[in-house]
């Protein structure tokens, strides 16, 4: 994570850095907890270690690119892939959205917490077969953009999106097929946008997160820690 954290020095200066990091410093076993459960969540969907690490490593690369929280993407993730799988979609597929989504929110200026928020809706929207309610609220306010690729793809405006919603249309193959045709334009767009302090430290937790889960999975330094505490 050393280009994230000369980026954030760059940001903020040597001192606030300091500070930041001391600060940080005293989460690392809940960084390293939080690494190994989102392995476990990969792992329960996928069935396999070596899959569940394959798709940990491509959503971390992800929330890098696209400076969004790892952790949202990876619980986002997970939660997709049953949901989508009732109606024929892949695991592919469900990492295409979770992509699209990610690359959404930073479209839509979304701060980390907002993008937390919109995730969790979206998740349950989908689990739910469909787009409405508070869930659609949550979109059109977190990421409205996705209503606009929506409304694009089956022609109707938000208007008609949200009378779809109450009336239980707005599907999960709807938001699907928009969503995964417009992923790439999604993530071009995304690019363009600036970075901030926050999207910095974003970035920078995500790589520490990896790095302290991926040390501790080899050397098992916070169960020893956790046992000393226990005595």
């Amino acid at each position: 994570f050393g280009k994230e954290l000369y980026h954030i020095r760059n940001l903020l200066g040597g001192t606030m850095l300091a500070a930041a990091m001391g600060n940080m410093a005293g989460e690392a076993i809940r960084m390293a907890d939080a690494w190994t459960l989102m392995g476990a969540k990969l792992k329960m969907q996928l069935g396999s270690t070596v899959a569940a690490g394959m798709a940990q490593e491509q959503l971390f690369q992800t929330a890098q690119k696209l400076r969004v929280p790892m952790n949202d993407m990876i619980t986002l993730y997970s939660r997709l892939i049953p949901a989508m799988s009732e109606y024929g979609y892949t695991t592919k597929d469900a990492m295409s959205i979770t992509t699209a989504m990610g690359a959404a929110l930073k479209v839509s200026g979304a701060t980390g917490a907002e993008a937390a928020s919109v995730m969790l809706q979206f998740s349950q929207a989908m689990q739910a077969g469909r787009l409405n309610g508070a869930e659609f609220n949550a979109i059109a306010e977190g990421a409205p953009i996705i209503l606009r690729l929506i409304g694009k793809e089956i022609n109707k405006t938000r208007g008609e999106l949200k009378a779809m919603g109450a009336e239980g249309t707005l599907s999960v193959e709807v938001i699907t097929e928009a969503l995964k045709k417009n992923e790439a334009e999604l993530v071009k767009m995304s690019k363009t946008v600036p970075d901030t302090v926050e999207s910095a430290f974003v970035n920078l937790k995500n790589s520490m997160t990896k790095y302290i889960g991926e040390v501790n999975n080899a050397t098992g330094v916070t169960g020893l820690l956790a046992s000393m505490v226990k005595g």
